[in-house]
């Protein structure tokens, strides 16, 4: 008999997780029991079906769809399945939402699954069979791993072995039916990693869910059953198969997923994790994959900690736990997901974004834990020198003009932003905001989030905003020329218009709008202030102490060593439970708030240098993040180390 699995033998070989006298006594076992010769080693035990899987998820890529292919709505014209006015009917629908333009179809009536299955086959050129007329042949299950079919709701439906003929040798030939279209590309690759001419068809979604759960009900996962030898060395007779396990449900690999999902001992460690997080005061939790297990790690006050190391056993249950706490799709690991969940933690609900992403060693997942308190507080809570708590406020009473709040990423932006909004919020006025994502939510205020995969951006939003008659806007971000020009437009025809841009200081805020294609002319009408920021951990109250400076340190701060002028103490914490061992607790802002003065104004109008504006703003009374945060080191709120962190000089 001929052998399949070359491609996949060789494979074995380059990445050393089998011998060449393995493979070669596994193709001898090969030609007398006709398995595969995945099947064959697993049964050997010379490798194991993680190892077969991992290998498979590494080599099989899938990649995006051709956007050469005909598009859907097209493909169902041409089939006439779909009318004009119904393609139509259907973008607009598409446009309400972010599902893919099938489904919408779909859920509207407009078409059946059949229909799609025919439409997915003329838009990438491949057959499309009715499962119900033509069911799958029970061999061809046999072929590929039950975890590769459920993963992927990839169905061989069928068979036909590797043969000589007159005309030459002919390979295996495997037929699989997919429901998805990004399936098509997968498979392919596949049979090109196992030896096999592996044709790919397409079928309605139901029949290949339902095909998929009766072959595992009917079939025993035969790579966990080794192949026994006979003494001699050759392959014994084959064991009768014992009774086939407790038949699954219709989607069964999500229903295992959710079986070890709901085990006791994974349940109690997120919860745990999750608990901890809260108490630790944590803004985020970082899981990371590793070869030894799942590294847990917490972001306390702007900087992670480890705090937990996993078995590699649990890996799996935590992540696919996290996954169903937050409705996603528990099969998919190659492609990131995000979403929101709200658990309750000590009796309290708790609002969290999660966020996925597939890496060499796993799916990577990032929790932000959303404590609306601390977000959406007054412009006293936000660590404003008075001077420039006067100087916000004044921009604020302003009836229009552009305020822009700037920092790189994690210096604190939305809460500044979101404590303006607040200062401004009344009943007499419209507050609209455009944001990615929207993640708190502020009574009194409309919000909009934006939605990319349907065009839906910034810009977009912001233009829908003003025909809704605002008073105040806010866009969450300004990352694009389109952008800017319609909020500079904005601010100059009534409105008051917030946002951030990344930028490192008041002065290169200036810059990135004429980088972003904004003139000077309309700049300096349109700006009405800049606040550029960072965020300083405090020292914890409960273990700080303080300390004398020696002469070298104040001479690198700029500060007197001897006479008058010299610090007394600076202080540290030393770390204690109140603070999780940090010496740290809470942070604040530091602050530098540029005023559009006519000098200012001027400069900005003659397209200066952020060099010469910024010399110019401190010269005439700006206070710069520098001098914040000396301020801050000097009134014992932050440490030396803190102060270095974030303000290198």
């Amino acid at each position: 008999m001929a052998q399949t699995g070359a491609p996949l033998g060789k494979l074995l070989l380059d990445r050393e997780l089998i011998t060449a006298d393995t493979l070669r006594t596994a193709r001898r076992i090969q030609e007398k029991t006709g398995e595969p010769l995945w099947r064959t080693l697993i049964s050997l035990k010379s490798i194991l079906p993680k190892q077969l899987l991992d290998l498979l998820r590494q080599e099989v890529y899938l990649p995006f769809l051709d956007s050469k292919d005909v598009r859907l709505g097209e493909a169902l014209m041409e089939l006439h399945l779909l009318t004009q006015a119904q393609l139509d009917a259907g973008l607009r629908l598409r446009r309400k939402t972010s599902r893919p333009f099938g489904e919408v179809l779909l859920e509207a009536g407009i078409i059946d699954e059949m229909q799609l299955a025919l439409g997915f086959g003329r838009q990438h050129h491949v057959d499309t069979v009715d499962l119900a007329e033509a069911p799958p042949e029970p061999e061809a299950f046999d072929q590929l791993p039950n975890e590769l079919i459920l993963e992927n709701q990839a169905l061989p439906i069928r068979y036909r072995p590797a043969a000589v003929t007159p005309e030459g040798p002919e390979p295996a030939e495997l037929v699989v039916a997919c429901a998805d279209p990004q399936r098509i590309s997968f498979v392919r690759n596949l049979g090109a990693i196992l030896g096999l001419t592996v044709s790919p068809v397409v079928a309605p979604r139901t029949q290949v869910e339902e095909a998929i759960a009766m072959a595992v009900r009917r079939t025993r996962p035969r790579a966990e059953a080794p192949l026994p030898l006979a003494a001699a060395g050759g392959p014994a007779e084959p064991e009768a198969r014992p009774a086939p396990p407790t038949p699954p449900s219709p989607s069964a690999g999500r229903q295992a997923g959710r079986e070890l999902a709901e085990q006791r001992p994974i349940v109690e460690v997120v919860e745990s994790i999750l608990l901890n997080a809260v108490r630790a005061r944590a803004t985020d939790i970082h899981l990371d994959p590793q070869e030894d297990g799942l590294r847990v790690r917490y972001r306390i006050d702007g900087v992670l900690h480890d705090v937990l190391a996993t078995p590699p056993a649990a890996t799996s249950g935590i992540i696919i736990r996290l996954k169903v706490l937050a409705d996603m799709d528990i099969v998919e690991r190659r492609l990131p997901q995000d979403a929101h969940l709200t658990v309750t933690l000590a009796e309290r609900p708790v609002n969290m974004r999660m966020a996925t992403v597939p890496t060499e060693l796993g799916e990577k997942v990032v929790l932000r834990l959303m404590d609306e308190a601390r977000v959406i507080t007054g412009l006293d809570r936000l660590g404003l020198e008075p001077k420039q708590r006067e100087e916000v406020e004044e921009f604020l009473r302003k009836p229009y003009g552009m305020l822009l709040v700037v920092g790189p990423v994690g210096s604190g932006k939305t809460t500044s932003l979101y404590s303006c909004m607040t200062q401004l919020n009344s009943s007499g006025k419209n507050l609209m905001s455009v944001e990615d994502p929207v993640e708190y939510r502020l009574p009194g205020a409309n919000q909009l989030q934006v939605f990319r995969r349907i065009g839906f951006d910034f810009a977009a939003g912001l233009r829908a905003i003003l025909r809704q008659d605002p008073d105040v806007i806010m866009v969450g971000e300004i990352r694009d020329d389109e952008t800017a020009r319609t909020a500079v437009r904005a601010a100059l025809t009534g409105v008051f218009v917030m946002s951030s841009v990344h930028a490192q200081d008041a002065a290169a805020t200036i810059a990135a709008l004429f980088h972003f294609g904004v003139p000077g002319f309309l700049a300096s009408s349109a700006l009405v202030g800049v606040i550029a920021q960072r965020l300083v951990r405090k020292v914890c109250p409960e273990c700080r102490i303080d300390y004398k400076p020696d002469a070298a340190l104040l001479r690198q701060l700029g500060l007197p060593a001897t006479g008058k002028g010299r610090p007394r103490a600076f202080y540290r914490g030393e770390g204690c439970e109140h603070c999780f061992h940090t010496g740290y607790y809470g942070r604040t802002g530091i602050f530098e708030v540029l005023p559009m003065s006519e000098e200012v104004k001027d400069l900005i109008y003659r397209e200066t240098t952020k060099e010469v504006l910024g010399q110019t703003a401190r010269d005439l009374g700006m206070q710069s993040l520098r001098q914040s945060a000396l301020n801050r080191l000097l009134d014992g709120t932050t440490s030396v180390e803190e102060y270095f962190r974030v303000i290198w000089t």
